[in-house]
């Protein structure tokens, strides 16, 4: 059991608010609370689904948005206050909540100065934590020294987290039950064979494969539906315009300019590796991108659902899709990693693929059996339910909080 204040900020994904706000234009003139809960009612970000899991442990669980701003205009209204600028709002926050935790998991809030002034004016701040699953460099690296843990998603990045001195713990992803009946609950889209819902960025290393692999099905007449984001053509042309710049700085050995010029540091990832254009095959493909809640009955009505790890994954699994596409009830067809064993047993609750012909193979052969294929879809989502839930992962995080805790409390009282 717990029994501690943690106050967990966070940022949600930028296209999903945006999507949010049309949705729902006249929720910004409602009251916090009422702001709050129907937001946290239509995302399925993971950490929302934490709250009432903590509250069972005895923790008391506050969430803050950070760039919800009519949210934290609202929460101002409620508290009497105007503060126009982000880092002093959340730094009022924490002062008026006095959190025992604090866990941080904006990325633009992860400033190891900041965060240092912060832990001087809230000295009942007892443990600092960060979760953090994605591309990292030498200055983010630098801030995360600051924390007192670390929480990742992928044995890969667990190791190279440890192995940099930061104090890191793998836990997975998971997936909350109690957002079935929601999905059920007036899905409005069509039943599809196979789908893709994710974002497809050209260059920077990230998504390359993924894209690789999807033009490839679409080649070979796979019924793939695909709902997601994909860049402007401006912004392909500016990636273009780096990798170039870049590729020939470093031909003339003189790439250690980068690193002095402000505007190419801040794009230095631009130059790992080229950039395409789309297909005209995929854009006649493409369909808008959806989020929140509505991804998930999309993937709901989906017999099975694509996946494949980004390139910060390395040779482990355990992106969050795994556990919505099994969640759902769909079939999910995954890249092979070495720790797939510990999370699913393949080709029993899941479809694993080590290239893109043996994918495109299953993928056809799931087609013509489909009797097989939802018995693997039910066999995934029983694991998913049983091993996979929130409530596992909230227990897990429970336990390091307060073994830390425990350790940080002993070590001062010697």
């Amino acid at each position: 059991m717990g029994s501690y204040k943690l106050l967990h900020i966070t940022n949600f994904y930028p296209e999903y608010l945006k999507s949010y706000y049309n949705r729902f234009p006249g929720i910004i003139h409602k009251s916090y609370k009422e702001q709050y809960s129907q937001l946290m009612n239509d995302t399925c970000e993971p950490k929302v689904f934490m709250t009432p899991h903590f509250e069972s442990l005895g923790v008391e669980f506050i969430n803050i948005v950070s760039n919800a701003f009519p949210l934290q205009k609202a929460w101002q209204l409620q508290e009497n206050l105007n503060i126009n600028e982000k880092k002093e709002l959340i730094v009022k926050q924490i002062k008026i909540y006095k959190p025992d935790v604090l866990w941080i998991d904006d990325i633009s809030l992860i400033n190891s100065e900041y965060l240092a002034q912060i832990k001087t004016a809230v000295p009942e701040i007892k443990l600092l934590i960060t979760s953090f699953c994605t591309n990292y460099n030498s200055e983010i690296l630098r801030h995360f020294k600051i924390f007192d843990l670390v929480i990742t998603c992928t044995p890969g990045l667990n190791t190279e987290f440890n192995n940099q001195g930061l104090k890191s713990h793998l836990v997975y992803f998971g997936f909350e039950p109690s957002v079935l009946e929601k999905v059920k609950f007036e899905n409005p889209f069509p039943e599809s064979e196979f789908l893709f819902t994710g974002s497809l960025y050209s260059g920077s290393g990230n998504h390359n494969k993924r894209l690789q692999y999807i033009e490839d099905m679409l080649k070979e007449n796979i019924p793939l539906s695909i709902y997601g984001n994909i860049e402007k053509n401006s912004k392909i042309r500016l990636k273009k315009a780096f990798y170039f710049t870049f590729s020939t700085l470093s031909k003339l050995h003189l790439e250690q300019i980068i690193k002095y010029i402000p505007i190419f540091k801040k794009h230095e990832d631009y130059g790992i590796s080229p950039v395409k254009n789309y297909s005209a095959l995929l854009l006649k493909n493409m369909n808008p991108p959806v989020f929140g809640l509505d991804m998930l009955k999309l993937m709901s009505k989906a017999s099975m659902v694509f996946n494949q790890h980004v390139d910060v994954a390395g040779d482990f699994a355990g992106n969050i899709r795994m556990f919505e596409a099994t969640g759902v009830g769909s079939c999910l067809v995954t890249d092979y990693k070495k720790n797939i064993n510990e999370l699913f047993d393949p080709d029993y609750e899941v479809v694993t693929y080590n290239s893109i012909d043996e994918c495109i193979e299953k993928i056809k052969w799931l087609t013509n059996h489909k009797e097989e294929m939802k018995n693997i879809a039910k066999a995934g989502q029983n694991r998913t339910l049983k091993n996979h839930s929130t409530a596992r992962r909230v227990a897990q995080i429970n336990d390091i909080i307060l073994k830390e805790m425990n350790r940080k409390s002993a070590k001062h009282t010697i």
